[in-house]
């Protein structure tokens, strides 16, 4: 057995022969000790052990945590164990003074409710022997100093209470001897001198007491500014009067009726501290705490939150960490806020009387009557009034304390605003790693350990609500026979998830419900109209949008009662709204019960046109230049919505682009794929030009499959080109010629010239992609010649001359892609600075400079930088710095190149653009080679050759393969250069292509055989 000591100087109980704990291995185990039997996470611990915690902080934690138990070897062999949670200290067969301390405190608190104060002052005379002195005396830091005075105010309120019991028993010399010590370490507390002046008066020293009453007064005056308090005061004009008894007991009728403390209460410690210390400021507590409320005005705390987030169980553990403080009772009061029949605070005020031991019959009828007697019996007292779902603050107001050192705790899922002066904490949700250890504790942490994942999931699907957590390890734990994997399985259904959260008399549907309930009409239809909307969050004109009319304060009385979320303003000032996952699974089957399906077709489709016309107008404000969304006809936007300023629009977009993207399941959903198509494709050139290319494939597979076959070919030939550009930006190549031909055969069927220029020109790049030359320079003339016909979108002629350009560099001819990139430069600028034009600068740039033209390459690469940084594209930006290290290679300057390739590989890697990637690693290769580093530059070659390789575009491929010949020649290396020279050869011949083809910087080409 290892004795373990914190109530004074730390005591570790190492065996004499271990070698002595560090600093921080102290504090971990201090920590561990505190927090015996439950899982302490690591992060928790790093956060302790580091203000600023270095990269290695996890490692060193490990290393501190196996020191620890290497120290006590095989006398204490599974001290520390590792949790999923967590690390755990298991404290069975060893021994804690703390615990003691505790376990001795609960005993002398039952003795005394029994009014057994003899048992009382026995227990509590064995707790404070335990004390060795300030509790880790000698353990810095701010943990240990903040926990030290936390158990030092433990330590006070057991010694008041031995002191009180022992009044109560008529031991007046005794109380006398004792109570100086306990006021030299809290020489203002004032219910030791209470009870100074109580115990000297009793024994018969009125003299004394008086005279102990003006010492007090005069320190009190002279050291702290102010007078003693009114329950002091009381007591001495008590003494003057000869009004003592010989033996006061108030704890003998004191009520106790606070519930046990949640075992299961977990992630809620800093929260409890918080709101314990706000009802310490009592007439106990050292006078001149800070407070809002009136000096004099008893303490208020008021815990507000959604039903199931636990403000009933953080508020008995608060209870019970205070109740050392209200010797005089601790009162629980359910005021069933969230009923249909809430509490009448008049039977309140009399149920907590009688408590206090007033003859019922004596209970005044009148309301202001009794509610001043209720006032002036916890007048003189020190009572904690726990106020559980309180319905408003007129119910709560008639039960507050106006004078004394009683104090109060309040939970409601109201706001409760108008409690003005009070303290008020909102009580969150569980964050995942506190929610997953709630589960763990109560279905098992072995079952958790071996289905980590599913563990979770099923915490995830129970959106970290406390109640819903616990509903599911509970139903677990009953069901020793269920994998976490099935129950899983078993809450995927929306309908299915709240009938699977319901065990004995917790259920999460009806506590929802009891809050629904209390709603007006109004509030509840908007409610039901909101769990049909499917955005992660949304502003306040969705739910205008949903009712149809002005809300005249219908969302207030939802966030009021805590079933509508706010979650702070966006980039444009908008504040966003959101329902937890449960109340929306609860407001779409109330929406289903209650709302006819036409209603709710209607309210939804409302919405989704919302996002419609503030999308595109958002995209019209965009310099993205594409042209998918030109002209298509747009709805009103919603009344209540802001205008969205130019200069805001990427912001409106990033803000909403994935509640759009939810407009555009939702229009599906509905049938409306016309309405889906239009928002996919005003959404399009926002997506292309912040980089989200996932999400921009994925609406584009999913609205394109749902759009062909319906009638919408006008829709479906703009649809086609834009999901082309995701495919490709994707390198999706293998998909290209197909949605190409498809688009070309609906093009010439719709006798849409420009869409088949489009069409010609996107079957050109994917043959040129794809290594198909001949076909690639077939498809991107007839595009050119198409172009020039008239009437023609001159976006279209830059693009069809742009792309025949490329099909010339492609084959190593720069000097006849020129005049067309020239040509195509001229007709972009026309349009505006776009990412269009920055796209053929691009081009244009690498022109120049294969033709080293390299001022010029210079000057067209400053343009292309200067647009897309203007527009915040930066896929551009990072393109551009390819092509600038291209040209900083062939001037000479390597210093320069290796700038621009970090920058471009730095963008590849945060962009997630394989491409882009090896590009950065063949310049990379390129940029050693030019410096004579031929071995280092064959791992970059080799990286880019695999990437070109992955993404299947064979000319880029038989590039890296002749820079590959190059490098190993130059090493010596002949035999690994002559396989890759050979493969470099049948690549081109594959490909029709010849040396020329190659793109070989100047440094390299000179090389080649």
């Amino acid at each position: 057995m290892v004795d373990f000591g914190i109530l004074g100087p730390f005591e570790d109980g190492r065996p004499r022969d271990a070698a002595p704990l560090s600093g921080r291995q102290r504090l971990v185990l201090a920590v561990l000790l505190v927090n015996a039997g439950h899982p302490v996470s690591a992060s928790r611990l790093v956060d302790l052990l580091w203000s600023d915690p270095p990269g290695t902080a996890k490692a060193q934690l490990h290393n501190a945590v196996s020191a620890v138990r290497a120290a006590y070897g095989a006398v204490a062999a599974d001290l520390v164990t590792t949790r999923p949670a967590g690390y755990v200290l298991d404290l069975d067969g060893h021994r804690l003074d703390l615990v003691e301390f505790r376990a001795l405190v609960t005993e002398a608190r039952d003795a005394t409710a029994r009014g057994d104060d003899d048992r009382a002052v026995t227990a509590l005379t064995g707790a404070l022997e335990l004390w060795r002195g300030p509790a880790l005396a000698d353990v810095p830091g701010d943990w240990a100093s903040a926990l030290g005075r936390s158990l030092g105010e433990e330590k006070t309120g057991a010694a008041q209470a031995r002191l009180e019991a022992m009044l109560a028993l008529g031991r007046f010399d005794a109380v006398v001897r004792d109570v100086a010590a306990a006021l030299a370490e809290d020489p203002y507390r004032e219910r030791l001198h209470e009870v100074h002046l109580l115990a000297l008066a009793s024994a018969g020293r009125k003299a004394d007491a008086l005279a102990a009453y003006r010492e007090t007064f005069r320190r009190f005056v002279d050291e702290l500014g102010i007078e003693p308090g009114r329950a002091l005061r009381d007591v001495e004009g008590r003494v003057l009067r000869d009004e003592v008894p010989v033996a006061v007991s108030p704890a003998v009728r004191a009520p106790r009726q606070l519930p046990p403390r949640a075992a299961q209460l977990t992630g809620r410690d800093a929260l409890v501290a918080g709101i314990a210390d706000s009802l310490r400021r009592t007439a106990d507590a050292p006078p001149g705490t800070p407070s809002t409320a009136p000096p004099d005005a008893p303490p208020v705390a008021v815990l507000v939150g959604p039903g199931g987030v636990g403000k009933t169980a953080l508020a008995v553990a608060v209870g019970h960490a205070v109740s050392g403080l209200f010797p005089d009772g601790q009162v629980f009061v359910d005021l069933r806020g969230a009923h249909p029949d809430p509490a009448d605070p008049h039977t309140v005020t009399g149920n907590v009387l009688r408590a206090l031991g007033v003859d019922g019959t004596t209970l005044p009828a009148d309301r202001a009557e009794r509610t001043a007697m209720y006032r002036s019996h916890l007048a003189d007292r020190a009572v904690l009034l726990v106020l559980d779902d309180a319905a408003s603050e007129e119910q709560v107001r008639p039960l507050l304390p106006g004078t004394g050192r009683s104090a109060t705790a309040v939970t409601s899922r109201r706001q409760l605003g108008a409690l003005l002066g009070a303290a008020r904490y909102p009580v969150p949700l569980l964050d995942r790693d506190d929610a997953l250890a709630l589960l763990t504790r109560i279905a098992g942490e072995e079952r958790a350990a071996a289905e980590p994942d599913a563990a979770r999931e099923v915490v995830r699907l129970c959106g970290n609500l406390p109640l819903a957590v616990c509903i599911a390890a509970a139903r677990l734990a009953i069901n020793p026979h269920w994998t976490f994997d099935g129950f899983r399985e078993r809450l995927a259904g929306e309908r299915a998830r709240l009938d699977e959260l319901v065990v004995g008399d917790l259920d999460v549907r009806a506590g929802i419900a009891l809050g629904y309930r209390a709603l007006t009409p109004g509030a509840r239809r908007l409610l039901r109209g909101l769990g049909l909307v499917t955005a992660p969050d949304w502003p306040r004109w969705v739910a205008e949008e949903l009712v149809g009319e002005p809300l005249r304060g219908l969302l207030d009385q939802l966030t009021e009662a805590h079933l509508v979320d706010t979650t702070g303003k966006d980039a444009v000032g908008q504040v966003r709204y959101r329902l937890h996952d449960l109340v929306a699974d609860f407001a779409r089957e109330r929406a289903a019960e209650e709302d006819d399906a036409g209603s709710r077709d209607q309210a939804v489709t409302r919405v989704v046109s919302g996002w419609l016309a503030l999308a595109a107008t958002a995209d019209g404000l965009l310099p993205h230049g594409t042209r998918y969304s030109a002209g298509l006809p747009v709805p009103r936007p919603p009344r209540a919505a802001p205008g969205i300023a130019g200069d805001l629009a990427a912001e409106w977009f990033e803000a909403e682009r994935h509640s759009v993207g939810a407009a555009v399941d939702e229009a599906l959903r509905l049938g409306r794929a016309d309405l889906a198509a239009r928002l996919a494709l005003h959404m399009s050139g926002f997506l292309t030009l912040r980089a989200h290319d996932h999400q921009r494939e994925d609406l584009f597979r999913r609205v394109v499959a749902r759009v062909r076959g319906q009638g919408l070919e006008p829709l479906l030939v703009r649809l086609l080109p834009a999901f082309y550009e995701a495919l490709s930006q994707l390198d999706r190549l293998a998909e290209l010629p197909a949605v190409a031909a498809e688009h070309l055969e609906l093009a010439r069927a719709l006798d849409d010239l420009d869409a088949e220029v489009m069409a010609l020109w996107q079957a050109g790049r994917a043959a040129r992609w794809l290594g198909r030359s001949a076909e690639a320079l077939h498809w991107l003339e007839r595009a050119e010649r198409r172009s020039r016909e008239p009437g023609v979108d001159p976006f279209l002629v830059a693009s069809a001359l742009a792309g025949l350009a490329n099909a010339h560099l492609d084959t190593g001819r720069p000097e006849r892609a020129l005049p067309f990139l020239e040509e195509a430069v001229a007709l972009a600028r026309k349009s505006g600075r776009s990412r269009e034009v920055a796209l053929k600068l691009h081009n244009h740039a690498t022109a120049l400079a294969e033709l080293d033209r390299l001022a010029e390459a210079d000057e067209v690469l400053a343009e292309m930088l200067d647009i897309t940084g203007e527009i915040g594209d930066d896929t551009g930006t990072a393109y551009a710095r390819a092509v600038s290290a291209r040209v900083a290679l062939r001037r000479g300057d390597p210093t320069a190149a290796a700038a621009h390739v970090e920058a471009a590989a730095r963008a590849g890697e945060l962009l997630h653009n394989d491409h882009l990637l090896a590009e950065a690693e063949r310049l990379r290769g390129d940029l050693h080679a030019a410096r004579g580093r031929w071995r280092e530059a064959v791992p970059p070659l080799v990286g880019s050759l695999e990437l070109w390789r992955r993404i299947d575009m064979p000319v880029e491929v038989a590039r890296t393969l002749a820079r590959l010949h190059v490098v190993h020649d130059a090493l010596g290396e002949t035999g690994t250069g002559a396989r890759y020279r050979e493969e470099c050869r049948r690549a081109l011949d594959a490909l029709s292509l010849d040396v020329d083809g190659l793109g070989l910087p100047p440094h390299l080409a000179s090389r080649c055989r």
